[in-house]
């Protein structure tokens, strides 16, 4: 992906529950555990991929799909 990291794309999904059974959110305990992380590290990660979606091109991107 060119915006974000495959770990802070897993991040990402998980904790929105993309892709996940039945669109589950799961939470920072489980996806630290899927991270093999600690629970600090996994919100930081998530914070910063955040963040880098806030990107003004990425921001465009995501406008022009839900229009679709």
């Amino acid at each position: 992906n060119k915006y974000l990291t495959p770990m802070e794309k897993g991040i990402i999904c998980k904790s929105y529950g993309i892709d996940e059974p039945f669109d589950k959110k799961l939470s920072v305990a489980k996806i630290a555990e899927w991270a093999n992380k600690s629970e600090i590290w996994v919100k930081k990660k998530k914070a910063e991929a955040l963040k880098k979606l806030q990107n003004e091109e990425v921001k465009e991107i995501i406008e022009n799909f839900m229009q679709e």
